[in-house]
């Protein structure tokens, strides 16, 4: 009976997970497709392989509360269009369901297949590590500790009513892989903190008009107020080709072969050939070129702080756009005009030599 009861409270605290990152997906979580595809459609064949190896319905209460709860949550998000369709690398991860499927027919060994099952698992959560690792994914800690605990919980259960070894390597495999995300979860989530410190309190990413994710400013920033100073790791950068100009394109130019790697939030200024941003001559300090306005994003000329043989595309919608980027040795006289003297020394006296080179 007390086996029974600690079933139950593993089954709840499991579900209990699952609200909380409801509540996490609600509040701007984007969970990673691969993974949550692969656990919609895993977890209900995990059940049945794991019951049919198990044969004990109180071990089978946490894997069959999961699968409900996973799926209910999967279609849930589908309906709310949370998901994106799945890359050719995602379908070969799904896929190692499919093998384990496979696999269980032909071996007719529930043991052999839902290890196959963990593997399975294991594979999709690589690339969810992989995300949170690369600060892509916005995962909360709660969740995971959660079901942490009731894996913890689970392993426990399995241990009272242990008859044989393949019954712990579901919940042990899970305890470790939902712990490990955790831990970097919560890791990340100090790293960032600490990080932030040293970051303007009004600077924010969000979905940008201009291409993908930009820079924007809760706040209000007159013109000719520094909006921020760039942070990064300084390189010695000379690309000897165009190929070699294009390896690096989040990088800002300080001085003659000296550019800037930015962190985050700052590598994700978007380029706009009608920006509200230019540079202070040391190439750190960025300044409003007009008033900036309470929650706009922040944009900046690439050109400006280029000279390489580098050049890129441009559909930044301004009445403006050049259509293709170039350096500043490229950059229209008036454009210029309108950025001096807010562009970083070395890159002001490139233009000029070049333009007085141009006109003798």
């Amino acid at each position: 009976m007390i086996e029974i009861l600690l079933g139950v409270i593993i089954a709840a605290t499991q579900i209990v997970g699952y609200y909380y990152y409801y509540l996490s997906v609600k509040n701007g979580v984007r969970p990673n497709t691969t993974m949550w595809s692969i656990w919609a459609f895993g977890s209900l064949l995990n059940f049945f392989s794991y019951s049919q190896l198990s044969g004990d319905f109180v071990k089978d209460i946490l894997p069959l509360s999961c699968s409900l709860a996973c799926i209910a949550l999967y279609i849930h998000m589908l309906s709310r269009g949370k998901f994106q369709k799945l890359t050719k690398s995602d379908w070969a991860i799904v896929s190692a369901d499919v093998v384990a499927v496979v696999i269980w027919f032909v071996t007719d060994s529930a043991l052999i297949a839902n290890i196959a099952f963990q593997v399975g698992t294991i594979i999709s959560f690589i690339p969810v590590y992989r995300e949170v690792y690369d600060e892509q994914e916005n995962e909360t800690q709660l969740p995971w500790l959660v079901w942490s605990a009731a894996y913890f919980l689970d392993i426990i259960l399995v241990g009272l009513r242990y008859e044989k070894w393949g019954d712990l390597v579901y919940p042990v495999v899970n305890f470790v892989l939902h712990f490990l995300m955790w831990l970097l979860v919560f890791v990340h989530f100090y790293i960032k903190r600490k990080k932030k410190r040293d970051i303007e309190e009004h600077l924010y990413v969000a979905e940008s008009k201009v291409a993908g994710k930009g820079l924007f400013t809760s706040k209000t920033i007159s013109k000719g107020e520094v909006a921020f100073t760039l942070r990064g790791k300084k390189i010695n950068y000379r690309p000897k080709n165009k190929e070699e100009a294009m390896l690096l394109p989040n990088i800002f130019g300080l001085d003659k072969d000296m550019s800037i790697d930015p962190v985050f939030p700052y590598d994700h200024i978007n380029h706009r050939c009608e920006p509200n941003l230019a540079v202070e001559e040391d190439g750190l300090r960025f300044v409003a070129i007009r008033d900036i306005e309470k929650g706009e994003e922040i944009t900046f000329d690439y050109s400006i702080s280029e000279y390489s043989d580098w050049e890129m595309p441009c559909e930044c919608g301004s009445v403006y756009c050049r259509k293709v980027i170039q350096s500043i040795d490229k950059l229209p006289k008036e454009y210029f005009s309108n950025y001096f003297p807010y562009i970083p020394a070395y890159f002001q006296r490139v233009y000029i030599n070049n333009y007085c080179n141009k006109h003798e």
